[in-house]
């Protein structure tokens, strides 16, 4: 009778540990596949992600290209403003030659712009305010970082075509732009720093956000560009297919 007892044990002590085994092996493969799905649903995202930078490069490049004028002119004026309230003769005249160099510069990238074929939108004074009133640098920022970052994922395991040399030289154009907007700067600062209590610093501060998005608009401008030549260079791939 105790064999038989000892016998039973053994027997019931091997089908638990059977099935708990089974059940362990069921747990594992129910997490194995709730970790295949949810990897296959960030890659659809991840996908969708992609694909939806592509569909809206060309909203995005003409975004960035409006914005870049906007700031460029409000900047102008802005140095304009500034020049005929400096107290300093020297610096009111440094200023005011600081806005007639940006509008030749501004000017320059415009034919550039347009030997590019970029879409130049009238603008009035009205659409000016309106636009720059509007600008949020820090959201613009974070653009920059998704449009660079689906480029940066888009490039992986390709060679994207370069920018054409009409592209590329009003690209130059309008960083030339924001670097001559800082030069600008300088002198304005200076003004303001001389008189502290005027409304120049204010004008220094806000010609110096122009100059920062100016910049940026540039990356954001130049970045869009190259997605839609990857989209581009996509749909033809799919057409001799």
């Amino acid at each position: 009778m105790p064999a038989t007892r000892t016998l039973f044990s053994v027997a019931f002590l091997l089908l638990f540990a059977g099935g708990a085994h089974a059940r362990g092996k069921d747990a594992d493969d129910a997490a194995l596949s709730h970790g295949e799905e949810l990897s296959s649903e960030l890659r659809k995202a991840e996908k969708d992600s992609l694909q939806a930078a592509l569909d809206r490069s060309v909203k995005d490049a003409d975004s960035a290209l409006l914005d870049a004028r906007v700031l460029l002119e409000d900047a102008r004026l802005e140095l304009r403003a500034a020049a005929r309230t400096c107290a300093d003769a020297d610096l009111r005249e440094e200023v005011s030659t600081g806005a007639g160099v940006l509008a030749a510069k501004v000017e320059a990238f415009r034919l550039k712009a347009a030997s590019a074929a970029f879409r130049w939108e009238a603008l009035d004074a009205e659409a000016l305010a309106l636009r720059r009133g509007a600008y949020r640098p820090k959201d613009r920022v974070r653009d920059l970082e998704k449009t660079a970052a689906a480029l940066a994922k888009l490039s992986v395991g390709r060679r994207p075509r370069a920018a054409s040399a009409a592209e590329a030289e009003a690209l130059d154009a309008l960083r030339a732009c924001a670097a001559e907007l800082r030069a600008a700067l300088e002198p304005l600062k200076a003004a303001a720093a001389a008189a502290p209590r005027s409304p120049l610093l204010e004008r220094a501060e806000r010609v110096e956000e122009d100059a920062d998005g100016v910049s940026r608009e540039a990356d954001i401008l130049s970045a869009a560009r190259a997605l839609m030549r990857i989209d581009e260079d996509s749909f033809e791939d799919k057409e001799e297919r």
